[in-house]
């Protein structure tokens, strides 16, 4: 199975095991975990990484942005999904950076 065919919910466990592995503290891995679920929930349990589109990340930050958070909050959504997937583009899953959607 080619890393671009890995369930994005998976992809997102192996997120997380990669900031265990930095050492970074349990508060901050479930903040990830809490975000990128959201994120996972919006596109589909069965959305597969490959599949993934700039269209759908900018979808979802817009829904980030009609709820009634903080700035803080809102740039920590941003920069969290951000993050991972340019940690989805160097560990290979995918191709080219839906960062910068």
């Amino acid at each position: 199975m080619k890393k671009r065919d890995v369930l994005l919910e998976n992809a997102v466990r192996e997120y997380l095991l990669h900031h265990e592995d930095k050492n970074h503290s349990r508060k901050t891995i479930r903040w990830y975990s809490d975000m990128l679920d959201r994120f996972v929930a919006f596109v589909g349990k069965d959305a597969v990484v490959g599949d993934l589109e700039a269209d759908a990340v900018r979808k979802y930050l817009r829904e980030v942005r009609k709820r009634e958070f903080k700035q803080f909050t809102l740039h920590a959504y941003a920069r969290t999904l951000k993050t991972f997937l340019l940690w989805l583009e160097r560990e290979g899953y995918a191709d080219s950076s839906l960062a910068k959607s």
